[in-house]
């Protein structure tokens, strides 16, 4: 191959010595016949394919080195520079991604190269304006979320108006530190999480979220975070960062599990006051009691709030399951209060956790207040529909959840329009009887309806439809 000049070939050796690391593994290069004199063509190819690989798994900062490399050895070629550009975009480094897209958009003789530049220049500013403001979002999430704990945020810009574009991350792990050293994991973790759910991506973070969750008492799931990601990450500076935080936690285990009670209660007076709460109703934390004074205390704060301060209810029962997750009164208490909220979905979901509880008692009030909240569902639908499109939706919501439908009293008025009852029956529990056995003849109708509609819809043939209840089911039993 022939060189236009003593510096063209000078610059093509250079890059092949810096390149090879990237393309061939140790044993590779023992048994490959290293290229020789590839053209610019060619260096180009290699590089534009190890960078593309790396960005397929979102390796960044391994790719823009990669560009740096190749720049560096002299084949600074459009299509590099393109790519250079475009990872500096997804690092948000929107400014030096522009200035290279801007001088490429000029190049009058490269018209291909020119308007791709002038198209990514568009698409990038318009993804800049976008993240600055999901992370100006952010931080009016993040004061919003401090301020429930009576917190400031003094490293983090006081308003999104003063956020310019600049990396927020470092600050926000200064903001999750602080409240771990104010002893409130759960803020700390609060203000990871809505980070991570808003896109900012960072191990640093991940090994923030695990700290967090130690100290909330999940220490083994925090232990096996750490350990995965340790394996993953090749940076040494983080590798050394979270290495550190895995001892730390192997240290303080024992630690943070006897302080569970403490951060319970400086956790609870805080939210207490932010709803509007005397935190005189919430134990001292200096007072001797045992972990199950604590708890039953501050579960007693958040029951007496149920019906005049739901939200407040909310927030400290849902203190208790942060360090208790497995705590069934106060998962119970979690589902009422929702309720109380109108928060429908929520309740239910929070009762399903309790339905298969190895405790009868727990399960069977569980099951009782998800279809307490079902008929009253049912009930405001019979208002407007009939009654039997009433009794199908409270009994198909039951099988939705894969809970057996039962009878509640307060469906009771929607059987009784299904026809007149037995007027011979004077005894109330007689008549408890007779609209029982009403309910559970139309289940088993409902349920037969379903298969037939099931079994004839692959034969193509009509059957009766799933939502239609027989208005003769009040003759039954």
């Amino acid at each position: 191959m022939r060189f236009n000049s003593d510096e063209d070939e000078m610059i093509i050796k250079e890059f092949i010595r810096k390149l090879s690391f990237l393309n061939f593994s140790k044993y590779d290069r023992k048994k490959s016949t290293p290229l020789l004199n590839p053209s610019k063509d060619e260096i180009e190819r290699l590089t534009l394919k190890e960078v593309d690989s790396l960005i397929s798994e979102k390796k960044y900062k391994k790719a823009l080195k990669s560009i740096t490399t190749s720049i560096e050895s002299g084949a600074k070629t459009n299509n590099i520079l393109l790519k250079k550009a475009f990872l500096l975009s997804q690092m948000g480094q929107y400014e030096d991604a522009h200035a290279i897209w801007e001088k490429l958009s000029n190049l009058t003789n490269k018209p291909r190269i020119a308007a791709l530049a002038k198209k990514s220049i568009e698409t990038s500013k318009y993804l800049q304006i976008n993240h600055i403001n999901s992370v100006k979002l952010l931080i009016e999430t993040l004061h919003a979320i401090a301020h429930k704990y009576q917190q400031k945020l003094n490293h983090l810009p006081t308003s999104k108006e003063e956020y310019s574009g600049e990396n927020i991350i470092p600050a926000i792990r200064r903001e999750a530190e602080v409240a771990r050293a104010y002893e409130l994991p759960k803020l700390s973790s609060e203000i990871i999480e809505q980070t991570l759910q808003a896109g900012l991506e960072s191990p640093l973070l991940i090994n923030d979220k695990a700290l967090s969750m130690s100290m909330l008492g999940q220490h083994q799931k925090a232990l096996e975070i750490l350990t995965s990601l340790e394996q993953e990450i090749k940076n040494p500076s983080i590798k050394n960062t979270i290495k550190e935080s895995i001892t730390n936690l192997e240290k303080s285990a024992d630690h943070h599990q006897a302080k569970r009670s403490i951060y319970l209660i400086k956790q609870s007076k805080v939210l207490a006051i932010s709803s509007g709460i005397e935190a005189n109703c919430i134990p001292d934390e200096f007072n001797a009691n045992s972990e199950l004074e604590v708890k039953s205390l501050i579960f007693g704060a958040a029951i007496n709030r149920i019906k005049t301060n739901s939200k407040a209810c909310l927030r400290i029962v849902n203190s208790i399951l942060d360090y208790y997750p497995d705590d069934g009164a106060s998962m119970q208490l979690k589902g009422e209060a929702l309720a109380e909220l109108k928060r429908d979905k929520e309740a239910i979901n929070a009762w399903l956790k309790l339905v298969h509880s190895e405790h009868e008692e727990t399960a069977d009030k569980a099951r009782q207040s998800i279809s307490q909240l079902l008929a009253q569902k049912a009930l405001l639908i019979s208002a407007e529909k009939s009654p039997q499109e009433a009794l199908s939706a409270y009994i198909d919501e039951h099988l939705k959840i894969n809970l057996a439908p039962t009878f509640n009293e307060l469906i009771a008025p929607i059987l009784n329009q299904f026809g007149p009852g037995d007027e011979t029956l004077f005894d109330p529990e007689l008549e408890q009887h007779q609209l029982q056995l009403q309910f559970n003849t139309i289940v088993i109708q409902r349920l037969e309806a379903q298969l037939i509609n099931q079994s004839n819809s692959k034969n193509h043939s009509p059957a009766q439809k799933p939502d239609a209840i027989s208005k003769t089911a009040s003759k039954a039993g």
